[in-house]
């Protein structure tokens, strides 16, 4: 009798075993691939996030908004750190009315700009705070120290922040017109050109002239900020508000602000954008640039990784 023989093809364990090696190796590489690009994605999203939010300050400078809120600031006057009494005292050069509702930039009031500060308290986000100042009047062309922005911001009065009186002992700080407050997406900071992970300290008063109308910008000298945010809404003996802030352990507010000639000046500002994506999207932090007497937001730029800072590349360390 013959016996038939029967053979059944198929994988051997072995080469079972190849198969699944090469297909996780294939799945982990795709993976991989995948996990560089949305962590290059998310780091170059957050860079170009700060970069529009600064952009945005000067379009809201250019184009003037009355966006102040219905506050207790628009009884008066227009800003106050150290006017608050003459304004009360003195309607005809200051105010329209100190009986009624005085609102930015449709009677007494103007708005000259923003003032963004980096790095106050030492956290990686910006505030930006609208300055407002008196009405440009006939006379200011003659005035004293008006033939430059800053002088003229200075007679007007302009300023970020005012003070209102809760009672005639009690006063407290708050913005003089609308403040914002802006933290880096996907966990980004805002740091310092010269070392990574130090948090960038700066700021940067972007102003139209009162008399021109020009915006241009200035940059608070010796790497420092101004700050602002912490000091709002708390209470002070209204005597001594002025002195409390000029004498801060970190910065002064009201003289600062005030005494713009001699505070602020016309240079270039740097500052880098770090994250925890960093590794994915090259290991190079980089560079965000404030052209000095920028005068719209073409003045904020990406610059240049592959130019060395020599040739105005890439200053972040």
């Amino acid at each position: 009798m013959a016996h038939s023989h029967y053979y059944r093809s198929g994988f051997t364990i072995i080469e079972v075993g190849f198969f699944l090696a090469i297909t996780g190796l294939m799945l982990v590489g795709v993976m991989a691939s995948v996990s560089i690009r949305v962590s290059t994605q998310r780091y170059n999203d957050a860079v170009q996030d700060a970069i529009e939010h600064v952009r945005r300050a000067y379009s809201e400078v250019i184009n003037v908004e009355n966006d102040r809120s219905n506050t207790a600031f628009n009884q008066y006057y227009c800003t106050a750190t150290y006017q608050v009494d003459a304004l009360i005292r003195n309607s005809t050069t200051e105010v329209i009315n100190t009986t009624g509702t005085t609102h930015a930039g449709r009677s007494g009031c103007a708005i000259y700009g923003k003032l963004v500060t980096f790095g106050e308290q030492g956290n990686t986000t910006m505030h930006t705070y609208t300055v407002l100042g008196r009405l440009y009047s006939s006379d200011l062309e003659d005035a004293p120290d008006t033939h430059t922005v800053l002088g003229a911001l200075k007679y007007v009065k302009a300023d970020a922040v005012a003070y209102n009186r809760e009672n005639v002992n009690q006063c407290y700080l708050a913005p003089a017109g609308t403040s914002t407050s802006y933290t880096p997406i996907w966990d980004a900071t805002i740091e310092s050109p010269d070392t990574a992970g130090t948090i960038f300290k700066g700021a940067v008063l972007i102003a139209r002239s009162p008399i021109s109308g020009a915006v241009h910008t200035y940059v608070l000298t010796g790497n420092r900020t101004i700050e602002i945010n912490q000091n709002l809404n708390q209470l002070f003996g209204c005597n001594d508000i002025v002195a409390n802030y000029n004498s801060s352990a970190t910065e002064t507010l009201g003289k600062l602000l005030q005494d713009f000639s001699t505070n602020f000046t016309e240079q270039d500002v740097n500052f880098c954008i770090n994250s925890p994506d960093i590794l994915a999207a090259g290991n190079k932090r980089r560079n965000v640039r404030i052209y000095s007497d920028g005068h719209n937001a073409s003045a904020v730029e990406l610059v240049d990784t592959d130019l060395s800072p020599g040739e105005g590349g890439n200053v972040c360390v």
